[in-house]
């Protein structure tokens, strides 16, 4: 999977988290719209931009939703297969050019792959995302698996437009057979 990704550390406060948002959403739509400026690439397809996405925490430090310390993140929108590092940076170049204050140097084109994952739909504010990585872990506990990669969050709904008790997050732990 490709993605437009932006890193970053310690606690996404709200301006920081809308900076962030800000560079990958600028990136996604100028890649989606880039043919009607001209700039079709080779496998160009029509498509919806993909929700945001945040990983948390790495496999040396995992993600603990109480020590500040792991947080250690990547925000991130799924790009289609299309998408090369040349496509990248020349949509990249465009945007500096329209929006000379947006900070894009971070931004990159991350490939990666998860492989097999426990998942859930989490209903409600971001505050209380913990009780279900608790249930969550409970069953990765249960099923013997262990941890593979970062926490994931897929970002379903927008918080500027839906009621904290309505937001819809995707969370998602990375996971192999913990005996083999």
């Amino acid at each position: 999977m490709k993605f437009i990704a932006v890193d970053g550390i310690g606690p996404l406060t709200g301006e920081n988290i809308q900076k962030m948002m800000g560079v990958i959403f600028n990136l996604a739509y100028g890649i989606k719209l880039c043919r009607m400026h001209g700039v079709q690439p080779e496998g160009y397809y029509e498509y919806t931009v993909m929700p945001p996405e945040g990983l948390y925490g790495t496999l040396d430090t995992p993600f603990c939703i109480e020590d500040e310390s792991t947080w250690v993140w990547k925000m991130a929108i799924r790009q289609p297969e299309f998408v090369d590092e040349e496509l990248f940076e020349a949509i990249k170049e465009s945007v500096k050019k329209k929006k000379p204050g947006m900070d894009l140097d971070k931004a990159y084109l991350l490939e990666t792959e998860e492989g097999p994952s426990v998942q859930m739909l989490h209903m409600g504010s971001y505050s209380s995302v913990g009780e279900s990585i608790s249930k969550m872990m409970d069953y990765i506990e249960e099923k013997e698996y262990a941890v593979n990669g970062p926490y994931h969050e897929i970002y379903l709904s927008d918080p500027n437009r839906v009621e904290e008790s309505k937001l819809k997050t995707i969370i998602r732990f990375p996971v192999v057979p913990r005996f083999l």
